[in-house]
């Protein structure tokens, strides 16, 4: 547990940002799903939809970067 702590604390921006793709692609399969009633697992993956995975990463990058926070 402690290994990915270090991992993830190393450089804040970069995890923010995975984070905001990985929201992102979670969340456009999830809306995949409720709206054709199917589940397709390649929506994590695929490009495409929205939200936009390319959105959520530069969110996360510039959210992190601009407000410090």
């Amino acid at each position: 547990m402690q290994l990915i702590q270090n991992i993830l604390s190393f450089n804040q921006i970069l995890t923010v940002s995975l984070l905001g793709w990985l929201v992102a692609q979670v969340l456009k399969t999830i809306i995949n799903f409720i709206l054709l009633g199917k589940f397709q697992l390649e929506r994590m993956w695929g490009d495409g939809g929205m939200p936009s995975a390319h959105n959520g990463l530069c969110h996360g990058h510039c959210n992190r970067t601009l407000c410090g926070c």
